[in-house]
Formats: C-alpha cells, sequence, structure tokens
C-alpha cells in the first residue's frame, strides 16, 4: 500500500483539529510553532489511536516508532525584521514603477 500525502489529512481551522486518514482526531499542540523562515501549526495524535491502527505502514515513515503521528500546516512567513525588508523590496519590484527601473538596470548593469 501507498504512504498517505498531505491531501489525506483534514484540517478544521475553526475546530482547531486534524481529521487523519482513519478519521481519527489530532488535537492542535502548537498554534504558533515556527522554524527559521516560517510560522506553522502543529496537530499531534493521540498515542493510543496510532497504536493500533490498521494504517499505521501507510501513515508513519518508520511502523516501529513508538512516538504518534503529528501534522504541520504552514500558516506563512515568519515577520522578522529581515524578512519584513525582504517583502517591502519585492513589493517595490512588483510595482510599476518598479517594472520600469528594474527594466532599465537589466540593460545597463546586468547585461
Amino acid at each position: 500500500p501507498n504512504k498517505f500525502t498531505r491531501s489525506d489529512f483534514k484540517v478544521d481551522l475553526k475546530k482547531e483539529i486534524c481529521i487523519c486518514p482513519a478519521g481519527k482526531e489530532m488535537k492542535m499542540n502548537a498554534r504558533h510553532f515556527q522554524t527559521q523562515s516560517n510560522e506553522l501549526m502543529n496537530f499531534r495524535a493521540k498515542p493510543s489511536d496510532c497504536q493500533n491502527c490498521e494504517f499505521r505502514s501507510q501513515c508513519l515513515d518508520n511502523p516501529d516508532q513508538l512516538s504518534p503521528r503529528s501534522y504541520s500546516i504552514n500558516k506563512g512567513v515568519v515577520k522578522t525584521p529581515e524578512n519584513a525588508l525582504v517583502q517591502r523590496m519585492k513589493d517595490k519590484i512588483d510595482s510599476a514603477f518598479g517594472r520600469a527601473i528594474y527594466s532599465l538596470r537589466l540593460g545597463t548593469v546586468e547585461p
């Protein structure tokens, strides 16, 4: 059997739960989990739900692992001063004025 993909898990943001392919609720255990560049929302299954699940081999990378399945969704880029500067520059380049200036720059600075 094939491994489950991300699309096999259904997230309900209003209830703050994720439904696994076996139909079990995974509770949110981190609303604002951050990596270096992204903010994530993390859900974790109950150990008892995963322990004897018939889909264990399709769901877990290692069916012998003791920890239950977790699932994260990306909430977007973390708002840091560095990311804010990058976003401002992207917005500037994407404007009509920015595209006009950038096209001139391409012809003179970056042949």
